[in-house]
């Protein structure tokens, strides 16, 4: 009944709101409402919703239905377009991408910073660069456009361009005075400067392991990614491939961990229990526990034992070490 006496307007931001507080089920009922209300803001509210609750394919499923009602809001347009992306529908999210360019706003830079992206992960490295070139300073943050830098340089076999970029990234966005503050995006999809310095970090590891050898090196970055962001995935590669530790008996585990938190959170007076997800292949069990420790913060690893474990397949010919950790850590007290 309160949504009825609230308008379309107060409606929107009070579904921006509970997205940026991560209440996502809050956030789907305040879509559903804009949707009886025939309103093309509702589609972007369920589909980012959707998106923070790992649904991907719903997500999709609710912004293709909006662009099909509202086929002139180059925001959805958008919008849809970097979800396809993230499920690696490449072609769907390069057309989707250039309808959002069809139309004049205020969002081309970011659009176009998109595109790049897009090529980045398409594999064609030289119409990602051009495009990141080609961006006008200041219209879109210079982070996102530098990590992207970094890959399609590298990917170009340009090591020593890509190296010395992010040298000189990390040196000024470590300069930032909030580390965590969103860079880009709002609540369920807000990406911090702290993870997009993690990427950075990555990158370099990666460009310096595969133009200059330095294992050691490449090492030290994708640990300081991992401190900054244990989900990074170029990160967990580049330790699995400098230290390329496969066996005959090597598995794919996915584990449930339990742990300790090593201080109290949000007011609680003794710090909190919680669970954590990885995939990993190793050995046996233990072992993989020693490889999973490396990834959470030193002062919970004597804390973390086994919960749940399962055998997905036997992987005798991969590296061994952490494939996927999950996103976030489900907390309990005791």
């Amino acid at each position: 009944m309160r949504f009825q006496k609230k308008s379309v307007e107060e409606l929107y931001e009070e579904g921006l709101e509970r997205l940026d507080r991560f209440d996502l089920d809050g956030a789907i009922r305040v879509g559903k409402e804009l949707k009886k209300r025939r309103h093309s803001s509702a589609f972007e509210i369920l589909g980012r919703a959707y998106q923070g609750k790992g649904e991907p394919d719903k997500a999709v499923e609710v912004l293709e239905e909006g662009v099909s009602l509202a086929p002139a809001d180059s925001d959805l347009w958008e919008q849809l377009g970097c979800y396809y992306s993230d499920l690696e529908r490449y072609d769907e999210a390069e057309s989707a991408l250039r309808r959002a360019l069809e139309s004049e706003n205020d969002r081309r830079s970011a659009v176009l910073l998109n595109l790049a992206i897009l090529y980045s992960r398409a594999d064609r490295p030289e119409e990602s660069l051009q495009l990141l070139d080609s961006l006008p300073p200041g219209e879109v943050n210079s982070l996102f456009v530098a990590v992207y830098k970094v890959d399609a340089l590298t990917e170009l076999l340009r090591f020593e361009e890509a190296i010395t970029l992010a040298d000189t990234s990390i040196l000024l966005t470590e300069e930032e005075e909030d580390l965590d503050r969103p860079v880009t995006g709002r609540g369920a999809e807000a990406v911090s400067v702290l993870s997009m310095l993690g990427s950075l970090y990555a990158k370099r590891g990666r460009a310096v392991w595969l133009g200059r050898k330095d294992g050691e090196a490449a090492l030290r970055d994708a640990w300081r990614a991992l401190e900054l962001d244990r989900r990074n995935p170029q990160a967990a590669w580049l330790v699995r491939g400098v230290e390329n530790q496969i066996s005959p008996d090597g598995k794919y585990y996915r584990i449930l961990l339990e742990g300790r938190w090593h201080e109290p959170i949000e007011g609680s007076e003794a710090p909190p229990g919680f669970y954590v997800g990885y995939d990993v292949v190793a050995d046996s069990e233990l072992e993989a526990l020693e490889l999973i420790k490396r990834f959470e913060p030193a002062g919970v690893r004597d804390s973390l034992r086994i919960d749940k474990k399962e055998v997905l397949e036997a992987r005798p010919d991969e590296p061994k070490g952490v494939y996927r950790a999950n996103r976030g850590y489900s907390f309990f007290d005791e």
